[in-house]
């Protein structure tokens, strides 16, 4: 089954705005970073981005270098991959971010091995932190964000409400799952309640 590798990118960061769009000897750090993820075995690549109107230049960019996009919520990520994994029908999903030029393919391609040999829920490469920054990735089910995006989205009493949140929610939980799974329901969370720096 192929992997599916969400480049979680957008233009209008923070600190940085439109680093994505930034060249480095004349390539966008965009086109670097899908230079990298080509060589992951047994995959396809699809931009992960914000509102349209925020991203069009990352959204031409991405048409340009023939990916797939996704544009979504810009402040709920949970919502933003629920809804990518839906239009994609994802099963697995390797994200990178925009912020990791130098993403290590050759790592992710031995995870992928780890991560069907063992049916994990979700590994990563920084939890406990092993490796420098700009190297970070996570390996997950899309069942495990579904899992989650549903009882998160529960518990608001509006859609509104629940795309504008980046409220912490561990306390969200108490439903009947086994330790290990809420952990692994933890970690997606966290991974994907992250903002774009």
């Amino acid at each position: 089954m192929t992997f599916h590798i969400f480049l979680q990118a957008r233009q209008n960061s923070t600190r940085f705005p439109n680093k994505i769009l930034k060249k480095i000897s004349d390539k966008t750090i965009f086109e670097l970073i899908i230079e990298r993820l080509k060589n992951i075995n047994d995959s396809k690549i699809f931009l992960i981005t914000g509102p349209k109107e925020k991203n069009n230049e990352l959204i031409k960019k991405s048409i340009d270098c023939n990916i797939e996009y996704f544009s979504g919520n810009e402040n709920n990520v949970l919502d933003r991959f629920h809804d990518a994994i839906e239009k994609f029908d994802s099963k697995k999903i390797i994200r990178v971010t925009g912020d990791c030029p130098l993403i290590d393919h050759e790592l992710i391609n031995s995870s992928q091995i780890i991560f069907n040999k063992n049916n994990y829920d979700l590994i990563n490469n920084y939890s406990p932190r092993t490796f420098p920054h700009g190297y970070d990735f996570e390996i997950f089910k899309a069942d495990v964000v579904k899992t989650t995006w549903d009882r998160i989205s529960n518990t608001f009493n509006d859609k509104t409400s629940f795309d504008q949140t980046l409220a912490k929610l561990k306390t969200t939980l108490s439903f009947e799952k086994s330790e290990n799974e809420k952990k692994n329901i933890l970690k997606v969370i966290s991974i994907l309640l992250k903002k774009n720096k």
